[in-house]
């Protein structure tokens, strides 16, 4: 090594600078504004190098959306019933859509646009992580508290989507008690069939 050379950045701790990097450029550039070379610089490493491991820059964004995905731990695990399993995971979303970091990623999506290619890929991300949700519908559906045929995505979709609202667009405060309050709603619909697909009348029926 050369005399006053910062020493090589290999194995996880590149992995960990280089996903760092990108999801400060995404969350501070954009999507569209972000490049390779921004990345590199951020991260202090050759641009060669992010290119060896990921050849795109869709690659490297699916693969940090991932991390962030991952270290929101959006799913906490199994506490005995739906409400509880629902009541946590509003919980874990709210608090990181309320961190720095959360808050512009999001706001990020939103303004780069849901036909955008950073949509495509965020929703790419969600379907390789939506196994832990779903389970909690599937577990409640098990347990009798559900509908055999409830929706997961209606019933996730929903309680995320209110959440985003207060987060990001409404100055309301999205407490714990207001989190309960959603979590409740959402199931009196759904323990009463509202989230089971509608049967559609067949046209002969309908002529009648």
């Amino acid at each position: 090594m050369r005399a006053g050379a910062e020493p090589q950045v290999r194995g996880d701790k590149l992995v960990d600078k280089v996903m760092e990097a990108t999801i400060e450029e995404l969350a501070t550039q954009g999507y569209g504004s972000m490049s390779m070379g921004d990345v590199a610089v951020r991260a202090g490493v050759a641009k060669t190098t992010i290119y060896r491991r990921w050849p795109t820059k869709p690659e490297l964004v699916l693969a940090a959306l991932g991390c962030v995905a991952d270290d929101a731990g959006i799913v906490s695990g199994d506490t005995g019933s739906l409400r509880g399993d629902l009541v946590a995971m509003m919980k874990n979303f709210r608090d990181f859509a309320r961190t720095p970091r959360g808050g512009s990623l999001m706001r990020m999506m939103l303004a780069e646009g849901t036909a955008s290619e950073i949509s495509t890929l965020a929703r790419t991300m969600r379907k390789s992580r939506e196994t832990g949700p779903r389970a909690v519908i599937r577990r409640a559906v098990a347990r009798g508290e559900l509908p055999a045929g409830s929706d997961p995505h209606l019933i996730l979709s929903t309680l995320f989507g209110v959440v985003q609202h207060y987060v990001l667009f409404i100055d309301e405060p999205c407490d714990d008690r207001t989190l309960q309050r959603l979590v409740t709603l959402v199931l009196d619909g759904a323990t009463n069939g509202g989230a089971r697909p509608v049967k559609r009348r067949s046209s002969a029926k309908l002529a009648r």
